[in-house]
């Protein structure tokens, strides 16, 4: 372990103390999971190449074929809006003799917003991504952060603030720094954080992660420094929330806004419906019912759902990820809220389901448990089932292991 190079009287005031500070410890997810992004230039010279770039990570995002870093959108693409050339990525697990994986213009991306502005202004939505074919030779690595839609939801966030990159006086061979600090709370803008910590320029790109449940989650990109010479404003990165992870799985694929939530079969214990079945809410009931389809019932903003992954766990070696995915509908409500969300939100002790109005209200079973449609005589009647636009109670839950 070696100590901050940073003398103690150029710390911010509040990471004075018996705190360790900046150090370069080992950090809950392997190296491997915290790339360099280089760019090659050409100075004066032709002979004389110079390297640089910034950092990234990559996250655990199910349901795709791509190994993805994040990185700040400004390592990505200069201020005039010219996407950055002879971008390859270094992670440890090729060697420090390696000179990084080249990264193809097709697997870059950048947000729409920074796009368009590329420059401070943009902060908060100073993000992109790279995305590694998972069976590229040399292949990505096997570790990755997670991430935790639930969290980005909070108005503060107490949690240790962790910082890990790679400096630009890093040595070969030097593993990635880990800087400690706290968050600036409560959280002033929705989709920014601020930390209060000594962080070095030209780390633009480092993920900002916290513990969540015993494991550590990327929460936020940081990319800027603070905005104001004053111990009152912290370091600044792109919070990894709903707006942000929107935009990202659309990129990926993984993001759908159409999926209707269908029976899942309950093997033995009961036959199949003479007709397709759905869920759709009852404003009447104010909970999610079993729908038996036609032609014109439930509508298709009744009856399909915006689905997502919400949470992922650090990929570690040798542990598979927890995932969780969730269904949501746009809030038509009279006063709901621009692109407000109605999460569903699974009460297995009732075996029924309603909407929730924030992710964190929302409840999902652990991984074993699936959500059936009931068809039996106890819920519904045969000649129910062969009724078009019926509607009944008949969600219930089970165990994967349950025959």
């Amino acid at each position: 372990m070696v100590s901050s190079l940073v003398p103690q009287n150029l710390w911010h005031r509040d990471r004075r103390g018996g705190d360790a500070g900046r150090e370069r410890q080992k950090d809950p997810v392997e190296p491997a999971s915290i790339p360099r992004i280089l760019t090659l230039v050409q100075p004066l010279t032709r002979h004389f190449v110079v390297e640089k770039g910034g950092n990234g990570f990559f996250v655990n995002i199910p349901g795709q074929d791509k190994a993805v870093i994040f990185a700040a959108g400004h390592n990505l693409m200069d201020e005039n809006g010219k996407r950055t050339q002879n971008l390859r990525a270094w992670w440890s697990d090729l060697g420090e003799q390696h000179k990084g994986v080249e990264v193809q213009e097709k697997d870059i991306r950048v947000s729409k917003v920074f796009s368009t502005t590329p420059n401070e202004n943009s902060a908060i939505d100073d993000f992109g991504i790279i995305m590694i074919p998972k069976n590229n030779n040399p292949p990505p690595p096997k570790t990755a952060f997670g991430f935790a839609l639930r969290l980005a939801e909070e108005e503060r966030l107490e949690g240790i603030c962790n910082i890990s990159s790679y400096l630009t006086t890093a040595k070969t061979g030097n593993p990635p720094t880990r800087i400690t600090g706290r968050f600036v709370n409560p959280i002033l803008k929705r989709h920014q954080l601020e930390y209060l910590t000594y962080i070095e320029a030209g780390v633009s790109g480092s993920v900002v992660w916290t513990e969540y449940n015993g494991a550590p989650v990327a929460v936020a990109i940081h990319n800027y420094g603070p905005k104001r010479k004053s111990p009152k404003y912290g370091s600044r990165g792109s919070r990894i929330d709903m707006k942000m992870m929107r935009e990202i799985m659309e990129w990926t694929g993984v993001y759908k806004r159409a999926v209707s939530i269908i029976a899942q079969p309950l093997g033995k214990k009961q036959s199949n419906s003479p007709l397709p079945l759905c869920m759709a809410w009852s404003e009447q009931d104010k909970v999610l019912r079993v729908h038996i389809q036609d032609d014109t019932e439930p509508t298709a903003a009744e009856a399909t759902f915006q689905a997502l992954p919400v949470f992922s766990a650090a990929m570690l070696l040798g542990k598979e990820p927890k995932e969780e995915i969730g269904f949501a509908q746009i809030d038509k409500r009279p006063n709901a809220a621009k692109d407000a969300m109605r999460w569903v939100s699974w009460n297995f002790d009732w075996n029924s389901v309603s909407f929730a109005s924030a992710l964190s209200r929302a409840r999902w079973g652990d991984a074993i448990r699936e959500v059936v449609f009931r068809v039996d005589d106890e819920v519904v009647t045969k000649w129910e089932l062969s009724l078009p636009d019926t509607e009944y109670t008949g969600i219930m839950r089970r165990n994967s292991s349950d025959t």
